[in-house]
């Protein structure tokens, strides 16, 4: 009898531990986008090239839409708006609500004469490029999907690049110079490192 509950008893202490292990592995996944979807460099590019047109159309958009002295960063997920900062005469604006009805959502609306139509056009924009942010300026950054918790992005420059700027970012660890003014680039997460895939080092 004092076997058996000694047996009990072990088998329980047991199966906490591996339970215990287990919860702790799938936290960590959690942090590092282990169970994230996957993409690389050759999703980005052949996205790039079946989408172009429209991938430019969201930059044309956006940028017709704003503000002078202005800047956006939008992005969604999960069909929800995800992030909204404006930048504006050197001031930061950011919500980080997903309910784009927010009275928060419409306050920085407001800082830019947009309507919940226009996030809504946006939104609809980066669906047909297969896309899911933008951030204007110049470059304008149009985020392609994100690969566990890093993300692709196009670089798109309203010039073609000089043969200088095609060097910098031809010999960058996170750029990869494209073509013509396109850029791509890989942002790691956390814990992750900011290298496009492919990537080696020169040796010295």
């Amino acid at each position: 009898m004092k076997q058996k509950i000694i047996k009990i008893i072990a088998i329980t202490v047991g199966t906490g531990i591996v339970l215990f292990f287990i919860g702790i592995f799938i936290m960590f996944g959690l942090i590092i986008g282990l169970f994230e979807p996957s993409y690389d460099k050759e999703d980005l590019i052949d996205n790039y090239e079946l989408k172009h047109r429209e991938i430019q159309a969201v930059k044309e958009y956006v940028k017709t839409q704003l503000p002078a002295n202005t800047s956006v960063h939008i992005e969604f997920e999960d069909d929800e708006l995800s992030n909204f900062t404006i930048e504006q005469n050197g001031k930061y604006f950011t919500n980080w609500e997903l309910d784009s009805n927010s009275l928060h959502v419409d306050s920085l609306l407001t800082l830019v004469g947009w309507t919940q139509q226009t996030v809504q056009t946006i939104k609809t924009k980066l669906e047909e490029a297969n896309c899911i942010s933008i951030e204007s300026g110049e470059p304008a950054t149009i985020g392609f999907q994100r690969s566990g918790r890093g993300m692709y992005l196009y670089n798109l420059f309203d010039a073609p690049l000089t043969d200088s700027l095609k060097t910098v970012y031809s010999n960058s660890c996170r750029f990869s110079f494209y073509k013509d003014n396109v850029v791509l680039e890989y942002g790691a997460g956390i814990g992750g490192q900011d290298c496009m895939d492919g990537y080696k080092r020169k040796s010295r």
